[in-house]
């Protein structure tokens, strides 16, 4: 009977969609540099097609959405043609929906929904990866309040049974290896792995929301070769891997919260903390072959709060910007088989404070032209890491950009403290008309102000432009 009715639903759904509506839009982004310079001795430039957003570079984006009569079923299918011939073709959202009540709506496919999204972008004027010395500094909204986000196939329900209230659950948004986890634990994986949040608009007020990211699953499975775990040790000639925060954030639960302010016209305030949840497991160590438990591995991501505004009180005058800090992450690795000699005690990178700070200030000339000023202003200390075998191999750890590094010997008393100070600025230009954004800019990186970290980096200088269009 249970199956009669689901062929049942999915006839109605076709035929729904036989005679649904569709609409076909487009757009494509894509950045160059004019000239870049980094102020050595001799001086290095480079000139070509770039990327601000992702390692994909310069993308074309076609998007078709369609719809039925009634408003009970439709579909969206993005597809993203990148130059990175990893991701030539991919999908964007493509997907298809049936909203069988007002208040009730399911997604099935590959989604990224941004109804709860953190609402402060650090783009900005989109120049501040040229002007930030570490280009990941640059933390999109997700860092303090992810979207909704398939990765592979997954399933999005959303909920509105009270005004102003939104609940949403994705199912598989997280990793699609929780539908690959077919053992006893599958189905409670696929539970762990899901995200649940909410989010009430407080009229006249603003929006709050409240959502809880699940664990990956794969951090308590055992250690394979070809695994994608956050193993240690990763090649054959005795490299280990840290984790990133990104790729951190790929594994650990977290809890995050927001609040909007739209109480004043011409004010947009949005402030934000995610408090990731502590993770412990066991691994061993592939290339000795050893499948036991050899190592304990704690990983705590860190504490991430900020604060966005955009304000535009002063027109023709705006003021947008970020402050982010993050405190509190750590990584240790403890040796549990007297036999494995890698460590004589135990490994730890305690990450410190890290505070970005990113604002700029625009002028409306009108007929489609602003003039603005960038600056950003990136700080790490409180570093205290284990040092890495000799002095040779202590190369700059680049804060949020992954480490791997031959380790030979590690014990408490040597540290390494990865700390410094960077400063960047821009001064640049933005012309809109039919559907087309450009924008150029002359900006500075200055990195090594202070701190050991980025010794010995030099002054960079870009004339990049950046243009996106739509149809």
């Amino acid at each position: 009977m249970k199956k009669h009715i689901l062929y049942l639903a999915l006839g109605l759904l076709g035929t729904q969609l036989a005679f649904a509506q569709f609409t076909i839009t487009g757009g494509g982004r894509a950045a160059l540099d004019v000239f870049g310079v980094r102020l050595d001795d001799p001086p290095a430039t480079t000139m070509g097609s770039e990327t601000t957003w992702d390692g994909d570079g310069p993308e074309v984006v076609l998007k078709v959405t369609g719809e039925t009569p009634s408003g009970i079923a439709g579909m969206v299918l993005g597809i993203k043609a990148a130059s990175s011939s990893a991701n030539l073709l991919r999908p964007g959202n493509a997907k298809v929906w049936i909203k069988p009540l007002d208040w009730f709506k399911i997604t099935l496919g590959v989604f990224e929904e941004d109804d709860l999204r953190y609402k402060i972008g650090t783009a900005g004027s989109g120049f501040g990866n040229y002007e930030l010395y570490i280009r990941s500094s640059a933390r999109d909204e997700n860092v303090l309040f992810h979207r909704f986000k398939s990765s592979g196939f997954g399933t999005h329900i959303t909920l509105s049974p009270l005004e102003n209230l939104y609940i949403g659950w994705a199912l598989g948004s997280v990793s699609s290896r929780s539908f690959a986890a077919l053992t006893e634990d599958g189905a409670l994986n696929v539970l762990k792995n899901s995200q649940i949040g909410a989010g009430y608009t407080i009229p006249g007020i603003g929006f709050a929301r409240l959502q809880y990211i699940g664990e990956r699953p794969f951090v308590n499975e055992a250690v394979r070769p070809d695994d994608n775990v956050p193993s240690l040790r990763n090649d054959a000639n005795g490299s280990y891997y840290w984790l990133g925060r990104e790729a951190v954030l790929g594994n650990a639960a977290a809890i995050q919260a927001a609040f909007q302010l739209t109480a004043i016209e011409g004010v947009n305030i949005d402030a934000a903390a995610s408090f990731p949840l502590f993770m412990k497991w066991e691994q061993g160590d592939p290339m000795y072959g050893r499948y036991d438990s050899v190592l304990e591995i704690e990983s705590q991501r860190p504490i991430v709060a900020g604060l966005g505004f955009d304000v535009s009180l002063l027109s023709p005058f705006r003021f947008y910007g970020r402050i982010d800090i993050e405190t509190g992450s750590y990584k240790k690795a403890t040796a549990l088989d007297v036999s494995y000699t890698v460590y004589e005690d135990s490994l730890t990178f305690k990450e410190g404070t890290n505070l970005l700070w990113s604002m700029f200030v625009s002028y409306d000339l009108g007929k489609n032209w602003i003039l603005g000023l960038d600056l950003n202003l990136d700080m790490r200390f409180g570093d205290e890491r284990d040092a890495l075998g000799n002095a040779a191999e202590q190369r700059a750890l680049g804060g949020d950009i992954d480490l791997s590094l031959e380790i030979k010997r590690s014990t408490a008393s040597e540290k390494y403290l990865n700390n410094y100070v960077d400063l960047g600025f821009g001064i640049w230009a933005r012309k809109n008309f039919a559907g087309v954004d450009i924008r150029t800019a002359l900006t500075m990186k200055l990195p090594n102000l202070s701190g050991k970290a980025h010794a010995g980096a030099k002054p960079q200088l870009f004339v990049p432009v950046i243009f996106n269009y739509s149809i």
